[in-house]
């Protein structure tokens, strides 16, 4: 059975470490909004068509993939605090290049964003096991509550990123956001650098090598099919949601700001009591529940009018997405539990391929269809991850079943 050893080393530097860990959050929710957050502004400044557009998204699929399957072995070659500052190293870089993409012809603008969205997938790839590793060890009494904490501040700078960036872009000064963004992540690299964090060390036993590789389960690639299914989906709501408002809908970049805020507000609020919830709920009901909600808001936005409703409706997406990834993540390491580390490196790997993957694939589809006309076809992203769910299911009660006969078996 797999083991593992944590273990913290008192500094007077404890603190340094903690805000290196959880600002560190909140750039990284920042970042990776920054630019859905910034598209009306990008477009219209350069002249991006759709498919342009839905092309920035493909670096960040790739860069997360190759971000998540080295991130382990990095964190073994250079330790796990290298690794958190060359994270924050991949956002600072991402956010320098969506600064020249604004004084950038064109052609090399696209370029930039590329990188931006390049470096943001390199950064989520390899700072995802640090800011997942360092709660539990700077805080080990209250574990739980400080990766709750983490998460939740991650999502609060989502929240923020598209309300700061607007309230710059109304004054002219988008720019000098960006670049305020940049200056603060390099404090904290600097920050980061300079602290003293505990040491994490992990170490798994050889035996029972069969339960500790999912990737031979098909129950492991429903799942992960389910991820970029559901972030598909997720990125629908929130990559293509100020252009919807401001191309289609013809409001102000203060409303889809707003809008997009509260629907990353919603899904953050929602988390959160989530982790509340599922001590007495399992994860599996909210993979049941919360897809018909994602049908519902996909069939409600088409049909609202009014800045009011919009936003209220985004709010309901929010709250409708909200707890899926992480229960999906919980559901799927329930059947694996020597291997939940892994399981959620994977997982958030395929939670990136399916917001790249469909933010291009809309991009293309834009040019003969109207954001309108793809919230009703998405209804079926929602479909489709509850009928996989409902075979992952049928395909992990012989699992469950061989799980406890072995375990009677040893047992007598």
């Amino acid at each position: 059975m797999a083991t593992s050893e944590i273990t913290m080393s008192r500094t007077p530097s404890a603190t340094a470490a903690a805000i290196g860990v959880y600002a560190g959050g909140l750039i990284l929710g920042m970042t990776l909004v920054s630019v859905p957050a910034s598209s009306a502004l990008l477009k219209e400044l350069h002249g991006f068509s759709d498919a342009q557009y839905g092309a920035i998204y493909l670096p960040q699929l790739l860069s997360a993939i190759v971000g998540g399957l080295a991130g382990g072995l990095l964190s073994n070659a250079l330790g796990t605090k290298r690794l958190l500052i060359l994270a924050l190293a991949c956002l600072l870089l991402a956010q320098l290049a969506l600064a020249a993409s604004a004084v950038l012809p064109p052609q090399h603008a696209l370029a930039a964003l590329m990188i931006t969205t390049g470096c943001i997938g390199l950064g989520i790839g390899l700072g995802s096991g640090p800011l997942n590793a360092y709660p539990v060890v700077l805080f080990p009494a209250v574990s739980n509550t400080a990766l709750t904490a983490l998460h939740t501040i991650v999502g609060v700078g989502m929240m923020l990123a598209p309300i700061y960036l607007s309230a710059f872009a109304q004054q002219d000064h988008w720019l000098m956001g960006v670049l305020m963004l940049s200056a603060a992540t390099l404090i904290l690299t600097l920050t980061a650098m300079l602290a003293a964090f505990p040491t994490v060390a992990t170490g798994e036993a050889t035996a029972t090598v069969r339960a500790k590789r999912p990737e031979r389960h098909a129950l492991f690639w429903i799942c992960a099919v389910v991820a970029v299914i559901y972030s598909v989906a997720e990125g629908i709501f929130s990559n293509w949601a100020m252009l919807f408002i401001q191309e289609e809908r013809g409001m102000d970049a203060a409303t889809a700001s707003l809008a997009l805020t509260c629907f990353w507000g919603a899904l953050t609020a929602g988390r959160l009591l989530a982790s509340f919830i599922v001590i007495r709920v399992p994860p599996l009901a909210f993979l049941l529940a919360l897809p018909p909600m994602m049908t519902a808001a996909f069939c409600l936005l088409p049909i609202t009018d009014g800045s009011a409703g919009l936003i209220g409706a985004f709010a309901f997406a929010g709250v409708a997405c909200s707890a899926y990834f992480p229960m999906l993540v919980a559901y799927a390491a329930s059947a694996f539990p020597e291997r939940v580390a892994w399981i959620a490196s994977m997982m958030i790997t395929a939670q990136m391929v399916g917001i790249g993957l469909g933010t291009y694939a809309i991009g293309l589809i834009k040019g003969t269809a109207s954001i309108t006309s793809l919230y009703y076809a998405a209804t079926a992203l929602p479909a489709a991850t509850l009928l996989l769910i409902a075979v992952g299911r049928h395909l992990a009660a012989p699992r469950a079943r061989g799980l406890i006969h072995a375990s009677s078996a040893r047992s007598s």
